[in-house]
């Protein structure tokens, strides 16, 4: 029992993990678009540049 219980929180804790590094690489992509968005927002439609 003792050995059970060590091992299923260990692939839960692993697949948490991935979803969590998943979901921050997603989430820092979004801010990125976002950030991009709001400079291209904030500088109008000229063409000059992005950053």
């Amino acid at each position: 029992m003792s050995h059970n219980s060590k091992t299923i929180p260990q692939i839960n804790f692993v697949i948490t993990n991935d979803i969590k590094n998943y979901l921050k690489s997603k989430f820092l992509a979004l801010i990125l678009l976002t950030l991009f968005l709001l400079k291209l927002l904030i500088k109008g439609p000229k063409k000059t540049g992005f950053f």
